[in-house]
């Protein structure tokens, strides 16, 4: 995926687009009952909050279906699905948005053929985890990353479109080795402040953008993203122990804009808030 080209905000509703056409969006309302609608591209639906959420769609055969949605569950609509979330009381629901191109890529390095896929509703904690921390990073900075949305949509892409279809496995697909993928990790490294694309990542360790993100997660135990962010965090514990900086320009220097979504991440990396950990680091405490 490239860098963000578009993005749309209001009091409601969030929408950022990349250059191959997947998006993500975030709609967070009271009470809501969305029309039905369709999508020229497959698309992960997971909600936050809300009480009595119910989707509808249609079956092949025409007849409406409305289904009460359980929590921590994903929702995947192929191509042009018509379909409505509904739900009572505050809720935010994240859409993710996959162009035809990429789920095309998805399936050239999974190594599946790919029936005509159908509608999926499952529970799967890990989808929802990824789910909730690109939710964590709007309700923190008001704004979506482009690298973070890059590389949440390949993780999810990879790990929700292989179960919405019956999937003949061609052939086996090995994940890069870490000699292959030490390109995108020292690069990471020498500057964990700077956003990379996943593309960008990708294309260094000569790979496409589904695979790379699947072995980096598989061999190196963590998303790119997150790799990142502990980076980051390491970063800004060296300046707090050894500089009088203060934590907002330290938390700039490491590529966090908004000071409070920076010690909320420190505290949950480092057991401590920053001042704190300074203060540690320096005897005062």
């Amino acid at each position: 995926m490239s860098s963000q080209l578009f993005s749309y905000h209001d009091e409601t509703h969030y929408r950022t687009t990349s250059g191959t056409g997947n998006a993500a969006c975030i709609f967070r309302q009271r009470d809501c009952n969305a029309k039905e609608h369709e999508h020229p591209e497959a698309q992960v639906s997971l909600l936050f909050g809300g009480l009595s959420p119910s989707l509808v769609i249609h079956s092949e055969s025409g007849r409406s279906i409305r289904t009460q949605i359980a929590p921590q569950s994903s929702l995947f609509f192929p191509c042009g699905q018509p379909h409505r979330v509904n739900w009572n009381g505050n809720g935010a629901l994240l859409n993710l948005y996959l162009s035809r191109a990429s789920l095309q890529e998805l399936a050239d390095e999974g190594g599946w053929c790919l029936p005509t896929p159908h509608f999926v509703y499952r529970s799967d904690g890990r989808v929802y985890e990824i789910g909730q921390f690109l939710l964590d990073d709007f309700m923190s900075v008001g704004g979506l990353a482009p690298t973070a949305i890059d590389h949440a949509i390949a993780l999810v892409a990879h790990r929700v479109f292989r179960t919405a279809a019956p999937i003949a496995l061609r052939k086996p697909s090995s994940f890069l080795t870490l000699q292959r993928l030490r390109p995108a990790i020292d690069k990471i490294s020498a500057v964990p402040e700077k956003d990379f694309t996943l593309v960008e990542l990708a294309r260094l360790c000569n790979s496409s953008v589904f695979h790379f993100a699947r072995s980096f997660s598989a061999r190196v135990g963590h998303a790119p993203f997150r790799f990142q962010r502990a980076l980051r965090l390491k970063k800004a514990a060296e300046l707090l122990a050894k500089t009088d900086l203060s934590i907002e320009l330290i938390a700039g220097k490491v590529g966090i804009e908004n000071t409070t979504h920076f010690s909320r991440l420190f505290r949950r990396q480092f057991g401590s808030p920053p001042r704190e950990y300074r203060n540690r680091q320096h005897g005062l405490v």
